[in-house]
């Protein structure tokens, strides 16, 4: 009988300290940077170039090819339509990315799996506005 209670509180023990050793389910939370250091496959890109006093718009399905790459160097590989470019960013607080210091994007969706980023340049009385949908 006592080797029966010995065995059983060494199992207990031994079950107790295994219980100890689980992974925390708890998960540090990215910084907006963080999430925005991959690479982003182009879902649509959405434009409205207004100039004359009419808007011009013009949407684009992305292909296999066409992405934007932000790496922890603060270098954006971008492939759009058939062209590629290097260029830094920067980010400016949580929602602006901010690309060879004149190109502002705010940043309107940004999960784990989406992005999307708008523009706004304005020219007097035309502007351009533009719409990046990407996905991971």
């Amino acid at each position: 009988m006592k080797k029966i209670f010995i065995s059983i509180a060494i199992i207990a023990i031994l079950s107790n300290s295994f219980t100890g050793c689980k992974k925390s389910d708890t998960q540090v939370a990215l910084t907006p940077l963080q999430k925005m250091q991959a690479k982003w496959q182009l879902v649509t890109y959405a434009e409205n170039d207004h100039f004359s006093g009419a808007d011009h718009f013009k949407n684009l399905t992305g292909g296999v090819d066409d992405y934007l790459d932000f790496r922890v160097d603060g270098k954006v590989y971008v492939s759009l339509f058939g062209t590629k470019d290097t260029s830094t960013y920067a980010m400016s607080g949580d929602t602006r990315i901010v690309i060879d210091g004149s190109l502002f994007l705010d940043i309107k969706t940004l999960t784990d799996k989406a992005c999307v980023l708008y523009g706004k340049d304005v020219f007097g009385a035309d502007f351009l506005e533009q719409t990046f949908t990407m996905r991971k």
